[in-house]
């Protein structure tokens, strides 16, 4: 079997996924006046937890959002097994981050030294289409919803991150992964089922 036979188009969340899930934390505690824990942040939507307006919220993401983004850590493995897939696969980061953020994201994975060959951000956590688009065989995320969709209407696997705000019952095409160094082997695994005659 050759190596071009089995290259994979992976499709890559980066809030939560690339980078560690806890890295909005910090920056919202500081402006709300709380202190809560990762494990405390059972659902998505972090304005009920915070106790104010999506107003207040939205005022602050408009003008702190990059902050975020251009200091936020990679999650732990991250890094390698990213340099591991690229080596073999298209790496396609597909993130509901606004457009206008495009130039601070190319320049985070640049200083991080984390591989892609394309990234897109589309104002939207609506990935459904434009992971079709890219022909993507296999989704890497961590919100719950999001791969709910991406596996029951495009039927391919997605690799769901396990996180306090993600829990659910599955579909059957949707994996519950602990670390990054989970990945290489689903992903293997996919390619071989794929590439078998």
């Amino acid at each position: 079997m050759s190596l071009v036979s089995r290259t994979l188009r992976l499709g890559i969340d980066i809030d939560g996924t690339v980078t560690n899930p806890a890295s909005f934390l910090s920056h919202l505690n500081r402006a709300f006046g709380k202190r809560l824990l990762y494990p405390q942040v059972r659902q998505y939507d972090l304005i009920p937890l915070y106790e104010i307006t999506p107003e207040a919220f939205w005022r602050w993401y408009e003008r702190h959002s990059a902050d975020v983004y251009r200091t936020s850590p990679p999650s732990p493995f991250a890094r390698d097994v990213l340099h591991r897939l690229a080596r073999q696969h298209t790496l396609i980061y597909i993130s509901a981050r606004e457009p206008e953020h495009y130039d601070l994201t190319v320049q985070w994975f640049e200083t991080q030294r984390i591989p892609y060959h394309k990234i897109i951000l589309l104002g939207s956590h609506d990935k459904v289409d434009e992971a079709r688009r890219q022909k993507v065989a296999l989704f890497i995320e961590d919100r719950y919803e999001n791969a709910c969709a991406l596996a029951e209407a495009l039927q391919v696997p997605v690799l769901l991150f396990d996180t306090p705000y993600n829990q659910g019952p599955l579909p059957s095409l949707v994996t519950r992964i602990r670390s990054w160094r989970e990945v290489p082997a689903y992903v293997d695994a996919h390619a071989g089922r794929l590439c078998a005659p």
